[in-house]
């Protein structure tokens, strides 16, 4: 299949109970090659209470022959409560590419504090083969939760590259959290130069 999500925006949307999830974009199943691209969309002023997790572009497909790219989008101003919040993931595929994409303005917190992570870019996995993450902008991201925050989160891969990116003015309030520019949880090559923390 031939997938393409191009110039949408998702705004002004509330939430005041708690759970579930919210996905501005989201896709699953196991296509067998084909292409999925996600470009030129904005999420924006989008406000969850408690424990609801906050997706922005979830390309969530799991073939390992289909090639996927996410460039040019923008998720901003966005207020989670105790659940995780993800900008844009994305994993599997023959190529990933991710680059020129912002997030910004992430807060959380509303309806009560947990143990919530914040993933402004959450990307490849052990099924990934080739991944290129580059020209992302994360700032203005603040975790009030026990979890993580990370700027960028590299689950895996073959190969991958992340490079002039720039993540900056990430923070948490919480005691118990911890907070990462970029974080490698695994890969057989994985390169990381010339980014901005």
């Amino acid at each position: 299949p031939v997938i393409t999500v191009s110039g949408n925006t998702v705004s002004k949307i509330s939430k005041t109970s708690a759970g579930g999830c919210f996905y501005g974009y989201q896709s699953s199943g196991a296509p067998t090659g084909g292409t999925e691209t996600i470009n030129g969309n904005t999420i924006s002023n989008v406000t969850l209470t408690g424990a609801t997790a906050f997706n922005g572009f979830y390309s969530g497909l799991s073939s390992v022959t289909q090639n996927k790219t996410l460039y040019n989008n923008t998720i901003t101003s966005i207020t989670g409560g105790s659940g995780a919040m993800t900008g844009l993931y994305a994993t599997f595929g023959n190529t990933v590419n991710v680059y020129g994409n912002t997030v910004n303005t992430f807060t959380n917190g509303n309806g009560g504090a947990g143990a919530g992570i914040i993933y402004p870019f959450n990307i490849g996995n052990a099924s990934t083969i080739t991944a290129s993450i580059y020209s992302n902008t994360a700032y203005g991201i603040t975790n009030s939760n026990s979890g993580a925050t990370y700027g960028l989160y590299i689950g895996g891969g073959i190969t991958v590259n992340a490079y002039k990116n720039s993540f900056y003015n990430i923070s948490g309030s919480n005691a118990a959290s911890l907070t990462y520019g970029i974080d490698v949880i695994s890969g057989t090559t994985v390169n990381v130069y010339n980014n901005f923390l």
